[in-house]
């Protein structure tokens, strides 16, 4: 014993005078603790010895705390961080989930719409993939013969025709497109009514129209012109203005619109307003709903100002460019109205040669969208002109397809036909 105490007697008088001072500081605590003793000479003494031994142990438990409370008490914090990671992709891939959903009904309405408003009976279709080899234009769709698809039937999207099923497997189906060589469609120029054969180049950015009388004058490209209807349009999209004035109230009086109507309209006089809306609700305050939608038209017609008026001398004019009829805008409302405006009136003021199909053939119904003409190809010679057209349909944005029934039509053709 002698020996282990002789061999760390560092460590023992360590001890031994710690013990010392435990003991020296119990007795010198006070019995009250607000009444504190003043301390003796001997506890001053062993607080400069032990303060050394004091500062390292405090600092040791300092040390061991703060490891604990960072780093060991973190492991539960990190775990709990990485299930918060993993909800919040959770949560990402759902809401992405339900993003592509809502994108996927936006595509779809207006096809949906589309085979409503036609009495089209439909089947919903996924595209799963396209033609890898490049001989042929087709894709392939999540649709088969167990869902009562057979070959021959079109293919559509509220954009324009796509083309017909190919090939009817159980749980898929080819479909040739429009744009392929052998697919072809009976069509019309909506303008001018003259009819011709749709079909492909090989090229998905082109198709061909053929068998065109040579004599039908058919435009190319794009022309902006601002006719009756569209001012109409504009007028209903809140471009300004309307105002009753003097020469109004002339112009009516002309038109044969009652003396008792213009007597309630004089309280409109010198006032301008902002849009169609608001001047129809002060019609309708001044002469009462009724007398108000009786006259509407030809009020609405006589008393327009502002930009509307302004945009007026420019109905019926053709320009060519898009350029060309932005400087005619500048001219006539001036280009901080024409930069105001110029979306909306591009909108109604923007004509293609539109192509579309005749129903004839009795495969495609009547009046789909094939695409616009982007170049005539006239010879001097022959009876007929070549057009190119440019379609309607991206076929390299496709996702979702309607084909349509051709047999319930067929049916309904027949039915119909009967009766009569």
């Amino acid at each position: 014993m002698l020996h282990l105490l002789t061999r760390y007697r560092h460590l023992s008088l360590f001890i031994f005078f710690l013990f010392i001072s435990l003991i020296l500081l119990s007795l010198g605590r006070p019995a009250l603790e607000n009444v504190p003793k003043p301390s003796n000479i001997l506890e001053r003494a062993m607080l400069v010895v032990l303060q050394p031994f004091q500062r390292v142990v405090t600092s040791v438990i300092s040390n061991t705390e703060n490891i604990w409370n960072n780093y060991i008490r973190l492991v539960d914090v990190a775990k709990e961080n990485n299930e918060l990671r993993k909800q919040v992709l959770q949560l990402q891939e759902a809401n992405n989930r339900y993003l592509e959903d809502l994108m996927a009904y936006e595509r779809l309405k207006d096809t949906l719409h589309l085979a409503e408003d036609r009495k089209f009976s439909t089947i919903l279709a996924r595209v799963v993939g396209y033609d890898a080899t490049n001989h042929s234009n087709t894709m392939v769709v999540d649709r088969g013969s167990n869902d009562g698809i057979q070959e021959g039937w079109p293919v559509i999207t509220h954009a324009g025709i796509v083309g017909r099923t190919m090939t009817v497997a159980k749980n898929s189906t080819k479909v040739l497109l429009l744009s392929d060589p052998n697919c072809s469609v009976s069509a019309l120029i909506q303008r001018t009514r003259d009819q011709g054969i749709v079909t492909g180049l090989t090229r998905k950015d082109a198709y061909t129209m053929k068998n065109v009388l040579r004599r039908a004058e058919i435009r190319e490209g794009t022309i902006y012109r601002l006719t009756d209807q569209s001012l109409i349009e504009l007028a209903k999209s809140d471009i300004p203005g309307y105002a009753i004035t003097a020469d109004t109230m002339a112009r009516l009086a002309e038109n044969l619109v009652p003396a008792d109507v213009l007597a309630f309209m004089e309280g409109m006089q010198n006032k301008t307003y902002g849009n169609q809306r608001l001047f129809i609700k002060a019609l309708e305050n001044m002469l009462g709903k009724e007398q108000a939608d009786w006259y509407k038209g030809i009020i609405l017609q006589f008393s327009q100002a502002d930009v509307l008026a302004a945009l007026r001398p420019l109905k019926e004019q053709q320009f060519a460019s898009k350029q060309a009829f932005i400087e005619a805008l500048q001219t006539a409302i001036g280009a901080e109205q024409t930069a105001k405006y110029l979306e909306q009136i591009l909108r109604f003021a923007r004509e293609d040669e539109t192509v579309i199909s005749s129903g004839l053939g009795g495969l495609y119904p009547k009046g789909l969208i094939i695409g616009t003409v982007s170049k005539v190809k006239k010879e001097d010679y022959g009876l007929f002109q070549e057009i190119e057209i440019t379609p309607s349909v991206d076929f390299s944005k496709l996702e979702e397809v309607l084909i349509i029934q051709r047999t319930e039509v067929n049916d309904s053709d027949k039915s119909e036909k009967a009766q009569e």
